[in-house]
Parts: C-alpha cells; structure tokens; sequence
C-alpha cells in the first residue's frame, strides 16, 4: 500500500447526472467518510471569499470526489447533496456541502409490507427495491447468506420503516453487508453480501508503524474480552414437530497469547525496572488466560419455515478477539472500509490482520507558506 501523499482533490458536480462540472477552485476541505455500516458521507468546504456562494442553494446536486497527483485521480465517492451550510467567521467565510451516497435516496420512501409477496425470495425484492430508477443504483452483487423465502403465514416485516431501513434490517438478521460502492466511472454499484466472505478475504495492504518513518503515522490500540463479539447459542420450536431446536454456541477463536518482554533488547535498562517489567507482562499473561468471551441465548417466536429457522441475528465476525483501534495513515485511496489489512510494527499481539470498518479521507488545501495535507484516518477491529 503506498504511502505517498496525494496532493490534489477533484470535486465534480451535476444537476441530473450527465452534466458534470469541475468546481475544484474553490475547494478548502474535503472529508469523504467510508463506514461499513452506514450511508458513505462527504463533506467539502468551500472558499466564499467573495460571499457569492452564499446566496446559493445546492441541496439536490449530484456531486464526485477524487483524490490524487494531478495527473492521476481516484474517484471515491458518488453522492448527492443533502444539506448545506454557511461558516462565517472572522478569518473567512465557507460554504459547507454535505453529500451522502446514493443509499439516502432510499430512505426517502416507505417500505411497504406488501412489497415482499409471499414465495418470493429475499434476493429477488432487494434487487427489486434497488433497481428502482430514482434510486440510480445499479444492483451489482446481492447474495444474502440464506436467501429465504417469505411464506404465506408469516406476515412481512418489517413495517413503519423506510426501504433503506428495511434493506438494513434484512443484511443485520443475515450477517450482511448492506452499501454501494462508486465504480470510479460512471456508476454506483449496489452490494449486499455475507459479511464472513469479506472478513476471509486477503489483506488489501500493509500499514506498519515506524515511530514517523513509515506509512502508518498513529495507531492507538487496545484489547478488552468483554467487548469481543457474544458467543451465542439459540433455541425456538419447530411448528410442525412441536420438539425444541438448539443451535449450540461456535467453536471460538483462541485469543493469541501476550508475548514475553524483550527486556534484553533494551541494553540500559536498570535491574529495578526490568524486574518491574517481567513480573509485570508475567501476571498480565496469567491473567489474561483466564479471560473468556461474553455469552447470550437467543429465544424468540416459534419459525414458521424450515429456511427460518436459519434466520437468526448472525455473531460479527469483525471484532472476534476484542480487539479495537483507531490510526492515522498516509493519504491512500487504497484504504478502503469493508476490507482488511495487515498492520505490523506494533505490539506482537496486535501485529496482523485487521478489518477495517471506517476510514476517513482528509484533504486541506494549501494555506499561506504550506502545502496540501491528505491523509488518511481510519477505525479497524479484529
């Protein structure tokens, strides 16, 4: 994964989607926010040094951003804009835009239960939903981990919600991944996929955290059992038997174990304090062996189909361990959510494979005797 800096961000802007403008000038900042499990989000503040643009409207506008040298742009971002702002302060004025992806189209109407047809598979009234030609989605990827199939006694769900909503519930009782994804062309691609297959993937890159000298600048990480994901089991009734089901609790995943203190790397190190340090990682690795994951029993309504009984809320595979960090990297539009990524230089515990659930691209323009800044923040788990 290169760490080199971008030095540029490209805005483009439309009114319906053909028409596409470059209004990069007066860009001040940029901040284009890529979640795992939220509508993606781009925030671009704009010089109004001359107060025009102030007097402007600009919800409704379809807009793009880029980041890169000036010969080479990466498009990350497609959105429209949902609301927009004024800062006026006594250094400068700005114009703030706030653009959220195509998905925010979708909560803009309600899921009607009826939408849903009884013999119908989940698959088939996504693609549907999604498909609708004002959300200008394309329905790239949908395979839901059971794509089940709505029975006749088992009324729709859920109701008093808007479609995006519903598409959200339906990828959280499946252990999906619910977003779209701008193709970097013309078109923004619509996913709804297990989130197991994207957790087994290969890394994406490297990050490694070399105190200033590599492309990993901050990582703050910490480690804790009672935030790693429940180990759940679950029963409920067979309609047709009347006998109970039990789905067991999953094998778990061994937490890797503390590392001993490399004490005899550090040659001054005082006898006092390397005791200290021993006795210290000594108790801690004790200690943490005797650390067990959270459990939950899940119980609900009896099933109403053989398919249903599949259907339950699904353990986040992401954050297995308990492990949580946040970092700041080296501008990259390699660094994308939804991925993993290998982080090394950091403690032996924490060196490997993370999963990234948020990143943030951040972009400043050149302020007086400066240059450019762009880099890249981000949220990961394991």
């Amino acid at each position: 994964m290169s760490g080199a800096p971008a030095v540029a961000a490209t805005v483009l802007v439309s009114a319906d989607g053909s028409d596409w403008r470059d209004v990069s000038a007066p860009v001040f900042a940029v901040n284009v926010e890529d979640d795992d499990r939220l509508t993606d989000k781009a925030v671009i503040r704009l010089d109004d040094s001359t107060g025009v643009l102030a007097d402007a409207a600009f919800e409704g506008l379809e807009l793009r951003v880029a980041f890169g040298d000036p010969d080479h742009q990466t498009y990350v971002f497609e959105g429209v804009v949902a609301s927009s702002r004024v800062l006026a302060t006594p250094g400068r004025q700005l114009v703030e835009l706030t653009a959220l992806d195509f998905t925010f189209r979708m909560s803009r109407r309600d899921y009607d239960p009826a939408e849903w047809k009884p013999g119908e598979t989940l698959g088939s009234v996504l693609a549907r939903i999604v498909a609708r030609p004002e959300y200008d989605l394309s329905p790239f990827q949908i395979t839901p981990a059971t794509d089940i199939v709505l029975d006749e006694r088992r009324p729709a769900r859920p109701a008093n919600v808007n479609e995006w909503e519903f598409v959200l519930d339906q990828a959280e009782r499946q252990g999906c991944l619910a977003f779209c994804e701008f193709d970097g062309t013309d078109t923004s691609n619509f996913y709804f996929t297990p989130l197991a297959k994207v957790v087994a993937a290969e890394p994406i890159g490297e990050l490694h955290y070399g105190r200033g000298n590599a492309n990993l600048i901050e990582f703050c990480y910490e480690r804790s059992a009672t935030t790693a994901a429940p180990l759940r089991s679950a029963s409920t009734i067979d309609p047709v038997t009347g006998t109970a089901r039990v789905s067991p609790s999953p094998t778990t995943v061994p937490r890797p174990p503390l590392p001993p203190p490399a004490t005899d790397a550090v040659a001054d190190l005082d006898p006092r304090r390397r005791t200290a340090i021993e006795a210290l990682s000594d108790l801690a690795a004790a200690a943490a062996a005797t650390l067990t994951r959270p459990t939950e029993r899940v119980t609900g309504d009896t099933a109403r189909t053989a398919d249903e009984l599949a259907y339950l809320r699904a353990p986040d595979p992401t954050s297995v361990l308990g492990f949580s960090g946040h970092g700041v990297a080296s501008g990259t539009v390699a660094l994308r959510a939804k991925s993993r990524v290998h982080i090394s230089g950091v403690s032996g515990w924490a060196e490997g494979n993370w999963y990234v659930r948020r990143v943030n691209h951040v972009y400043q323009r050149a302020v007086t005797a400066t240059r450019p800044t762009y880099s890249t923040e981000f949220m990961a788990t394991r």
